[in-house]
């Protein structure tokens, strides 16, 4: 099972709900960058990545415990709830790509255009 999940918003390191859900599972992280993927952000009551080529979202990839990948998987899937979808996707780390869970919208259709994050970095319009 792959130990690790890449978070672009509220769950980040320096977001205000990573401690408390994710916290008690993550061993490290580091920066990443997740390509052919938009985020929306400006205006929703949380971020969103959706596939998008051409664009990028920033983000961080946490390194779980290895004896508790499943339970942080039931909890961030029991946190982020019907409105995303758990993916398996490749991120680029300043050490190399590295593959990793990341939960996108479920509907990406009904973002709308205006909540596009152009930097891609959540950290700058949260």
């Amino acid at each position: 099972m792959i130990p690790r999940i890449f978070v672009y918003g509220t769950l980040r390191p320096a977001g205000p709900l990573h401690g408390q859900v994710l916290g008690p599972y993550v061993t490290s992280h580091r920066r990443a960058v997740l390509f052919d993927h938009a985020l929306y952000a400006v205006g929703l009551p949380y971020p969103a990545a959706v596939p998008r080529p051409g664009c990028r979202v920033v983000g961080d990839v946490v390194e779980l415990d290895p004896r508790r990948i499943s339970e942080a998987l039931e909890v961030v899937d029991f946190f982020e709830g019907d409105g995303y979808r758990r993916d398996v996707v490749t991120v680029r780390t300043a050490d190399g790509e590295v593959d990793a869970w990341v939960y996108l919208a479920a509907e990406p259709d009904s973002l709308p255009g205006t909540a596009l994050v152009p930097s891609g970095d959540w950290l700058q319009v949260r």
